[in-house]
């Protein structure tokens, strides 16, 4: 509807008839023009946000899905609830290995995996919801030392302190191609320890 400042304007509109004759027939309306035009905007705004949120989450997946990382998302009880994709094209672990699984299980019974880093190291930095760079470890997957596949993680901890019980770690893991050399590695673990 047209303003009376010459603008336009949403309205809703609600009437009923007020008044009827003898025969049942309505004399008069009765009804109020509500006008709406901030609740449309509001919605409009919303369905905008919303579908660059879509167009932000379906441009992240496209990029995982093409890239040499891996991305997963832990929940409050540090269980992987997402592991993209290429986690399984580098590590040879299906997803659903890791699905609900921590960090702690997917080592158990694994010592290669459990002498290559420092663990507690990194289970002080996850609890403390603290985020880190370049933790290198043998990969959960890797069944021969002699030819080992080595990981490289980073974390975001995206925690506000009225969110702890809906707390959600993001990160991603990188394949570190070979050739390795054990020097660099060492190295590379050198400056971690060093931290």
């Amino acid at each position: 509807m047209r303003h009376k400042d010459g603008h336009w304007v949403w309205i809703l509109s609600r009437g009923r008839v007020s008044e009827r004759d003898k025969a049942g027939k309505p004399q008069s309306l009765s009804g109020i023009h509500l006008d709406v035009s901030k609740q449309m905007k509001r919605e409009a705004d919303l369905e905008h946000a919303l579908a660059e949120r879509d167009a932000a989450e379906r441009r992240f997946f496209d990029i995982a899905e093409v890239s040499s990382d891996w991305f997963w998302e832990q929940d409050s009880e540090l269980r992987f609830t997402y592991v993209s994709e290429s986690y399984s094209t580098h590590t040879g672990l299906p997803t659903s290995e890791i699905i609900g699984k921590t960090r702690n299980e997917m080592r158990a019974g694994k010592p290669a995996v459990e002498r290559s880093a420092d663990w507690a190291w990194l289970h002080e930095k996850i609890a403390a919801r603290e985020p880190f760079e370049d933790f290198i470890f043998l990969s959960y997957g890797c069944q021969d030392e002699d030819d080992p596949v080595w990981v490289r993680i980073a974390l975001t901890a995206n925690a506000m302190s009225h969110q702890v019980s809906e707390y959600i770690m993001n990160g991603f893991d990188t394949y570190v191609s070979k050739p390795f050399r054990m020097d660099e590695l060492i190295r590379a673990i050198g400056a971690l320890a060093g931290r």
